[in-house]
This record gives structure tokens, C-alpha cells and sequence, in this order.
């Protein structure tokens, strides 16, 4: 189950691709890797790693796994996740695209919804959806705007904001499940 939450907003675009690109760098000459070492390492072409590197095209999710693991790192690290809540697995969050909303108004924009870890995690999630359903939700340069809208309810929270039934309200549902 889910519960409303506070409505953290973040926007991702070109810079969150850059700080990835920055850190994938870095661990490869952390690890004395050339370009080339390191595109046979992760199995891709070198061609295809520079693009990363400099920041020419987005990043499969598929292609930062493989870069984290073989940086000695996980996903979050590589992407710089920033937890909306650090208790729970995974929040859920809405994805839209900045210029749309500009455009038509966020009431108007369209918005998908995403379980994920981090907003970070959950815009990666929602360009590879697209990718898979093949539809153009963001151009090269367009920004996200990622919207934290319910973490799942903890059982702390049960135990601090819900006062236990008191007895005569256990009988009454004994009652019912007899009655039934």
C-alpha cells in the first residue's frame, strides 16, 4: 500500500547525463583503463562509449549496470541517486516531460507512473519505457520533471500514527466474522 507523501519535485536533463558521464570517467581511469580496454571490458563498441562519455546520447539502463559493475560500483552510485526516502524500496514517482508542460500546463501533460528507488531511477525507467514502446517522449535536450507522489506505508508508521482498537471494537468485528 501506498500513501500520499510530500510532493518532491526534481527535473533531470543534460546534467544528470553529464555527472554520469563525469563518474564513468573517473572509475575508468581510477582502474588505468583506457577508452578502448574499457569498451572491450563492458563489450561495446569504442565508439559507443564515447558517445557516452561525451554526453551525444542518452544511457540504457542495461548500459549502467554493466558500467557499474564493472567500476566496482552500484547503479545508484553511478547515477547519483538521491533518496526521497532512505527506509523504504521503492516510492512512487510521476514523470513528465518540462517542455510539454510549458507547452499545455501540467494539468494537460502527459505523465507516467514509475515504482522506483530514486526520482533519478524512476526517470531512467520511464526514457527506457519509451524506448520499448518505440515513442519519441524526449527530445535530446528536454528536462523531466519527476514528482515523488506515495511511499509505501511502514509498519513504524502503523505503530506511531494509529492507535490500537481498543476491545469492545475487537468484539465487534469477532461478531461480524461470526455473523458472516
Amino acid at each position: 500500500m501506498l500513501v500520499i507523501h510530500d510532493t518532491a519535485i526534481h527535473r533531470i536533463g543534460y546534467d544528470f547525463y553529464a555527472d554520469i558521464a563525469e563518474r564513468i570517467v573517473e572509475g575508468r581511469k581510477t582502474l588505468g583503463l583506457t577508452q578502448i580496454q574499457f569498451a572491450k571490458k563492458v563489450k561495446m563498441p569504442v565508439s559507443k562509449l564515447a558517445q557516452y562519455e561525451e554526453v551525444r546520447t542518452r544511457y540504457r539502463l542495461a548500459d549502467l549496470e554493466t558500467f557499474a559493475q564493472q567500476l566496482d560500483t552500484n547503479i545508484n552510485q553511478l547515477i547519483g541517486a538521491e533518496y526521497d526516502d532512505v527506509d523504504c524500496g521503492e516510492c512512487l514517482y510521476t514523470v513528465r516531460n518540462e517542455r510539454y508542460d510549458k507547452l499545455w500546463g501540467e494539468s494537460r501533460n502527459f505523465a507516467l507512473y514509475f515504482k522506483s528507488s530514486s526520482p533519478q531511477m524512476a526517470f531512467l525507467k520511464a526514457y527506457e519505457f519509451s524506448r520499448e514502446k518505440r515513442f519519441r517522449w524526449f527530445e535530446s535536450r528536454d528536462r523531466a520533471i519527476v514528482k515523488l507522489v506515495g511511499v509505501p506505508v511502514k509498519k513504524t508508521d502503523y505503530a506511531n500514527k494509529f492507535k490500537p482498537i481498543d476491545a469492545k471494537a475487537d468484539d465487534l468485528i469477532e461478531l461480524e466474522k461470526e455473523n458472516q
